[in-house]
């Protein structure tokens, strides 16, 4: 199970697995993304929208494609990062700096309940 909801791991995720949930991935925090007015109804077009969701994306995507769980979340740690780096340098728009902590708690707060070499 992927949940991209917040505190889901801290409760859901633990009980899916008590009742026979081989894996679950989720936040034991608030999942936050930013996004700009404008592009509310199309969050895929918007490139600030894309710095939190496309990492995000990349469990479900991962894992449809056969990786196991821990993989699937170590390709998704490793997008949210290189979009933190990115957030945190020159090339990034003011706005885009601004939000940096929110996509460091969204690293910080992914997290796996379960078999980690579970699988699709």
């Amino acid at each position: 199970v992927y949940a991209r909801s917040c505190d889901s791991a801290l409760i859901l995720g633990i009980k899916a697995i008590k009742i026979g949930t081989r894996a679950y991935i989720g936040y034991v925090k608030p999942f936050y993304f930013a996004y700009k007015n404008e592009s509310i109804a199309r969050p895929i077009n918007d490139k600030l929208a894309g710095l939190f969701l496309n990492p995000s994306n990349l469990v479900v995507i991962s894992l449809i494609k056969g990786n196991n769980v821990k993989i699937s979340f170590t390709k998704s740690q490793i997008a949210m990062k290189k979009n933190f780096s990115y957030m945190l340098s020159s090339k990034a728009s003011f706005e885009e700096q601004q939000y940096a902590p929110f996509l460091w708690s969204n690293i910080k707060a992914q997290n796996i309940n379960g078999d980690i070499s579970a699988s699709l």
